[in-house]
């Protein structure tokens, strides 16, 4: 059951960790990060141990890959007195380091994301030993010739300049994360047999077999910054629950599809749940 709390939808309480399990010290844990604009609420979902974990690699996503572009627009921020006044272009001068300060309202705030391959639990490819990645791409905002007029406008003490870092760990166990908590939000805690906590809270690196990205792209919303769906699927004939992820759908960013667990209610086959998250203005 969920309510619909202004542009926030908040489901009833969990009453449990859907990490770890414990019913102790529990906390609300939101689906997609309140730094980036999630207003999806699970209360009474993440212990503090576990609430202590997910926070950190949701900081490096928020406060290293996505930095300048939340404080240009103003995402919300739980440290509304730490955020930055003005923000640095990186670059260099032939091989000098060079640095230059703007306004948020006219620096870039460019940023990439990885554009992923598919679950290799889909294409049915073994890594070799120790391979943590299989091929990707990077997806880059705002359009290339944005980006090469901004080239254009600094001082010529800069010939190159610095547009965004990607820490691959911390994104895809950000992934891995929010596609666990929307499955359980709509499945409950006991509907499938989770596969990613290893993943989620840090006690492996590998996240290719059931972290990846779909070569399809969904028809964009008219409004939100963030897209979710369920669906069950057989694979190698078994069925698992899945759920697929649009980031800044509206800025045409990759599409992500993550394999979340085993399904316990092979009945539901057919069945997808879907919903637009919406950052509040």
């Amino acid at each position: 059951m969920f309510r619909k709390r202004g542009k926030r939808l908040v489901s009833d309480p969990v009453g449990a960790c859907i990490y770890c399990g414990s019913n102790e010290a529990l906390t609300l844990e939101h689906i997609a990060p309140y730094a980036l604009g999630g207003t999806f609420e699970l209360p009474r979902a993440s212990c503090k141990p576990c609430a202590k974990i997910t926070a950190k690699f949701e900081g490096v996503v928020a406060r290293e890959m996505l930095l300048e572009f939340r404080t240009k627009f103003k995402s919300p921020t739980r440290r509304p007195k730490e955020r930055p006044n003005v923000l640095d272009v990186k670059g260099y001068f032939k091989e000098t380091p060079r640095r230059i300060t703007l306004k948020p309202e006219d620096h870039l705030a460019a940023f990439c994301l990885p554009d992923l391959s598919p679950p290799t639990i889909r294409t049915g490819r073994i890594l070799a030993k120790g391979e943590l990645h299989q091929e990707m791409g990077f997806w880059q905002w705002p359009h290339p010739s944005v980006i090469d007029a901004f080239s254009r406008s600094l001082p010529d003490t800069i010939d190159r300049f610095h547009i965004g870092s990607v820490s691959i760990n911390a994104f895809v166990r950000l992934l891995a994360k929010m596609a666990h908590a929307f499955t359980t939000a709509y499945r409950g805690r006991h509907g499938f047999i989770p596969l990613l906590l290893p993943l989620i809270l840090g006690e492996t690196n590998e996240y290719a077999r059931y972290v990846g990205g779909r070569s399809r792209k969904a028809p964009a919303p008219e409004s939100g910054d963030f897209s979710f769906q369920t669906y069950t699927r057989m694979i190698s004939g078994y069925p698992y629950v899945g759920c697929e992820i649009e980031i800044f759908p509206l800025l045409g960013a990759p599409t992500y599809d993550v394999i979340v667990g085993h399904d316990l209610k092979p009945a539901t086959v057919s069945q997808q749940h879907e919903v637009h998250l919406f950052t509040e203005p």
